[in-house]
This record gives structure tokens, C-alpha cells and sequence, in this order.
């Protein structure tokens, strides 16, 4: 096979970044014509190939895809371990969801990786699954040599102040009981760190939920992003806009993104949600800034906006990438490059596939007979909407019968599907506002067409060998 070649990604072009996780994941050479990921090593074609024929680390180990476990419990549900799933596969980083039951029986010891989604990790794992166990592992894991990534509750389960916390960062939030008094909307983070910040804007604008918020005291903990601005407040999902002068005076300037060791492994700590994308943050804007300057702008306007926010490439899962980078996590002792075994027939990938085309196509029918917008121009942008998507999962359907699932699919992608299948009937009740319903529509629409993007870059590797 030959040496593949990298091109520049950025933060609204992630396709290279796909390319490059997939050479990773295949064991595939390959050269990064833009500098790599560590700001103090030599260029790829600089640094030379290892036996395996993949660029060699500082440390003289090799570029690896990591194991990445993704929390799936009760305790986050859906959509939130779905966010994170889009987020990963948009970088091309297949990983598994795992329950809490497998890693009291120890499933971490086959990952490099934990990540924890938003949810109720606020509150504990073993007080919100209703077992014991899980905390105790989790911290073992990470002392062992893990790496973890969490958001919003899942830096909160990070922190020190309340039963239940793991204590792993020296950080007490202001807010540990109240959390809710914060709020919810879009704000901007600021990068403090070189390598955290590698081909990202000096700002990068992601949704808001209720993240703890740290002061400026000194610890050990190191602090790798703070709030840098308020952007807008939001009543999606939850009515409890966060207000510009609460931001003010209790979150700027103060620490948004955290690093903290334990023993032999790391963590960071997002206080927003990177992972929540372009997705989220255009239903925020149709919850409340395109309803309050329709009026002032006008339709066409407004239909320009929306058009331009991203699907499957945005600057938060950039960010995410680098943050595994900085928890050294493409540098793991395990080796997880495929080795044929990892493949599984198609049929539960086929099944859950044909079940999600019930749901989306029925979720996206009643979108445009039973929910009124009040306002027609409004209806007009909604209907907008709902013809994307029913024109983007056409191309998908499309694309799964010309391939045929590709024969076999990864056992870990199978799991994702089945783990959607199960989860988004439940999540469409009727009762919603049409914009969080368009979202959880929407959601595995994106890890879709994530997931072909995968596999069509897996296709070009196998047909160059």
C-alpha cells in the first residue's frame, strides 16, 4: 500500500482529520503535510516510519487509533451519549458505548479512553445508576493510566465538593447543589494553551448547560480554556436561559476547560458542550434569534443564516480531538489497529438501520402536519429545515442500498446503531416543541452520515492496497 498523504484540516474542514484517524485505525503510512499535532516534533515526513509504517511519536511509540469507551448509562441517555458519538465518528474515531454493568465487570480493561457525556454524572454514578461499583472503577481506571473526557456533568464527576465526585480535580464549582442557577445558552470559550488550541479561531462558540463554574483560585489543576463571552441565552431543552449579567460577573475569565492527573492517567474537563456542534447551537438560534429578528430581517435572511451553520465538521470537535491528543490518548501503549477480527456480519447494522428509517421518516412527517410555528414565515424556515434532512437521509438510504452495508460492518459501529435504534422512539414524544424535536431527528442523521464518511474513507484504503 502506499504512503498516504495528509492534507491541512481546519476547524469547518475535517475530512483530513477522517483520513488521518482512519490510517491510524488501519495501520496505513501515511504523511501530514501540515505539522503534526505536537508543536514540538518534526513534520511526519521529517520523523520517519516505524515497522509498522506509521509516523513515529517524540516517545518512539506509534500513532495508534485509541480504544474509546463512551459512557451509555441511565445516567446520560439519549441524546447525550448521541452527541458524543456524532462528534467522534465526525473525526473518524470509532468507539464503543458502555453500561455501567460492564464496567463494574471491568470492560475498561480493554480501553485506552472514557469519555462521559453530559447528564447526571452530576450527581455520582453509583447514586445515579442505582449500583456500587462504578465510581470505584472508573477512578481505578484512570489511575492505572486511563484517560478521561467529560462534559458539563461529566466534569462535575471530576470535581471536588460534593459526595459522589471522584475529588480528581482540585476544583470546587461555586455552584455544587444549585447548579441550575447558572443557565443555559451559546457562549465563547478561549483557548489557553498552544496545543489544546492547535488550527482553531481565538475563540470557539459552543452551547451552554449548567457546567460547573470554577473561580480563579490556585490548584494544581490546570486550566487549558476559560469563558471568554456571552453569546445568547437559550430555552432549548431546558426553559432557563443563563443571563449575560450572571456571566459576567460569575464566568468570565474564570476556567472552562481543566486538566488534572491521577495517578498514572489524566483528564479534561469541559464545563459546555463542544460535542453538541453546529446541531445544537442552529436550534438555539431558530428557538430564539431567528423568531426575534425574522421580524427585522426578513425571510431570506434568516434562511441564509441557518444554511450557513455546519453538520458534520465544526470547531468543537476539532477541539475534542485535540484534547484526546493532549491526554496523550494517539499515543497508547495498546495497539488498536484493525487486525480483521473486529468485523461482524451486517444484519444487526441493516436492522437498526431500517428501524431508524421508520423513526426519522415519521418524526420528520409529523414535524411538518402536527406542530404549528405561530408564524408562517416561521413555518416556511421549519418546513426548510425538514426538507434537508428528508433530503440528506434519502442520500444516506441511498448510499447503504448501492453498498449493501458494505458487506461487514465494525463491531463497535454495530453497536452504536443498535444503541440508536433502541433509544430515539423513546425520545420523540409528541408533547415536545418542534425545535428539540428537529434535534433528536435530526442526531442520528449526523452520526449516519458521519458513519458513511467512515466508511467510504475505509473503501479508498482497502481498493489502494
Amino acid at each position: 500500500m502506499p504512503v498516504i498523504e495528509i492534507g491541512t484540516y481546519n476547524a469547518w474542514n475535517l475530512h483530513d482529520l477522517v483520513l488521518l484517524n482512519r490510517c491510524r485505525k488501519k495501520g496505513v503510512a501515511y504523511v501530514n503535510h501540515g505539522n503534526d499535532m505536537r508543536r514540538e516534533e518534526p513534520p511526519a515526513q521529517e520523523a520517519g516510519f516505524s515497522q509498522s509504517g506509521n509516523p513515529n511519536n517524540s516517545d518512539g511509540r506509534d500513532d495508534t487509533h485509541p480504544r474509546i469507551a463512551l459512557y451509555c448509562g441511565q445516567a446520560v441517555g439519549y441524546p447525550y451519549w448521541a452527541y458524543y458519538s456524532h462528534a467522534l465518528l465526525s473525526i473518524g474515531l470509532v468507539h464503543k458505548p458502555v453500561h455501567p454493568q460492564e464496567i463494574i465487570a471491568n470492560a475498561l480493561d480493554d480501553f485506552d479512553v472514557l469519555i462521559m457525556p453530559g447528564g447526571f454524572a452530576t450527581w455520582g454514578l453509583d447514586r445515579a445508576e442505582g449500583m456500587v461499583g462504578v465510581d470505584a472503577t472508573i477512578s481505578r481506571f484512570i489511575a492505572q493510566g486511563g484517560r478521561f473526557l467529560g462534559s458539563c456533568g461529566g466534569a462535575f464527576y471530576m470535581a471536588t465538593g460534593r459526595p459522589g465526585w471522584l475529588g480528581i480535580l482540585d476544583a470546587m464549582p461555586m455552584y455544587t447543589q444549585e447548579y441550575l442557577l447558572t443557565g443555559a445558552g451559546m457562549v465563547s470559550i478561549r483557548i489557553e494553551d498552544a496545543r489544546l488550541g492547535y488550527r482553531l479561531p481565538e475563540g470557539l462558540e459552543m452551547p451552554y448547560y449548567h457546567g460547573p463554574v470554577f473561580d480563579n483560585s490556585p490548584r494544581s489543576a490546570r486550566t487549558l480554556g476559560t469563558f471568554r463571552s456571552f453569546i445568547v441565552p437559550s430555552r432549548l431543552f431546558i426553559d432557563n436561559p443563563l443571563k449575560p449579567a450572571l456571566f459576567q460577573t460569575e464566568m468570565q475569565g474564570t476556567p472552562a476547560i481543566v486538566h488534572g492527573t491521577h495517578g498514572a492517567g489524566q483528564v479534561v474537563a469541559f464545563s459546555s458542550h463542544p460535542e453538541m456542534g453546529e446541531l445544537v447551537r442552529r436550534a438555539i438560534a431558530m428557538k430564539g434569534y431567528v423568531s426575534q429578528f425574522l421580524p427585522i430581517r426578513g425571510l431570506e435572511i434568516m434562511k441564509q443564516t441557518l444554511a450557513f451553520y455546519m453538520s458534520d465538521d465544526c470547531a468543537g470537535f476539532l477541539l475534542i480531538h485535540n484534547a484526546l491528543d493532549y491526554l496523550n490518548a494517539f499515543s497508547a501503549t495498546s495497539d488498536c489497529r484493525d487486525a480483521g477480527n473486529d468485523e461482524c456480519e451486517n444484519g444487526g447494522f441493516a436492522e437498526s438501520i431500517a428501524s431508524l428509517d421508520n423513526s426519522i421518516t415519521q418524526g420528520l412527517s409529523r414535524l411538518l402536519s402536527d406542530i404549528s410555528c405561530g408564524h408562517p414565515d416561521m413555518e416556511t424556515l421549519r418546513d426548510i429545515e425538514i426538507k434537508r434532512l428528508e433530503a440528506e437521509w434519502g442520500r444516506v438510504m441511498d448510499r447503504v442500498d448501492e453498498k449493501g452495508t458494505w458487506g461487514v460492518i465494525s463491531g463497535e459501529l454495530n453497536a452504536i446503531f443498535s444503541q440508536l435504534k433502541s433509544d430515539v422512539t423513546v425520545a420523540l414524544r409528541p408533547d415536545m416543541p418542534w425545535e428539540e424535536r428537529l434535534v433528536l431527528v435530526e442526531l442520528p442523521i449526523r452520526i449516519a452520515t458521519a458513519t458513511l464518511r467512515i466508511m467510504a474513507c475505509d473503501e479508498q484504503l482497502r481498493n489502494l492496497a
